[in-house]
């Protein structure tokens, strides 16, 4: 059987490739929107997410060997920087799943073969469900970990996931404006069910509405900085 031909048109001369400056915009996210019910949009710049990535790789260990079922809409600030730049930008590789929206364990999981994936209470439920409907012990599904976040996830949800899936979810906090801000980390790192972690070193200060640090154990308000900040709205 003949390959189908193409009539590819002509199209001049390529641009130049230059090199974006590190301030530069590699994209612009829209955020949730869940704090002033009003969604803004914000711009991420190169150097952001290449911070991200690595953070991700330090906080979560990732190797060339590693892959990240892809299974969030892609358009989320943490899908983009997290489950789809940093795994490319560590060496690893991602996974899509043909149907995001129908979770098939032995598509996701076996034929697949990720390392870890990450999403929010919702998609970590669905496939607590469908794992529970055809197995009735812990699979052997290769993962070293599962990320959750977005909203708190509950504890016999957590539970019962680490236990079908034989890995350890890692609870962390993030926002767009800010990607991860803190996050528990898969064993032997710091790990403490029902918290999001520990923050990156040097980014994260609590405070009173005068700015002025607050001690050990006092409620205020997070002063996040660092690189992977956004430039603005």
């Amino acid at each position: 059987r003949l390959a189908p031909a193409f009539d590819i048109p002509e199209c001049g001369v390529p641009a130049p490739f230059l090199a974006p400056a590190n301030d530069a915009a590699a994209f612009i996210v829209q955020t949730s929107g869940t704090a002033t019910a009003d969604a803004k949009l914000t711009s991420r710049s190169h150097k952001s997410v290449l911070a991200m990535a690595r953070r991700s790789k330090t906080w979560f260990r990732l190797t060339p060997d590693d892959r990240c079922l892809c299974a969030i809409p892609v358009y989320y600030g943490h899908a983009i920087t997290v489950t789809l730049l940093a795994p490319l930008l560590t060496g690893g590789s991602i996974a899509f799943p043909r149907n995001p929206l129908h979770v098939d364990i032995a598509e996701w999981f076996g034929t697949l073969a990720p390392t870890w994936y990450s999403g929010g209470p919702t998609l970590h439920q669905s496939i607590l469900d469908r794992a529970m409907a055809i197995h009735d012990r812990p699979m052997s599904v290769g993962l070293r970990f599962v990320m959750t976040g977005g909203a708190a996830l509950a504890e016999n949800v957590r539970r019962d996931l680490e236990s079908a899936l034989g890995a350890p979810v890692l609870e962390h906090y993030a926002c767009t404006e800010c990607g991860i801000i803190a996050t528990n980390c898969p064993p032997p790192g710091p790990f403490k069910a029902g918290t999001c972690g520990m923050p990156w070193p040097g980014t994260l200060r609590v405070v009173d509405d005068e700015a002025r640090d607050l001690p050990h154990g006092q409620r205020g308000h997070l002063l996040v900085g660092g690189d992977t900040l956004i430039h603005g709205y």
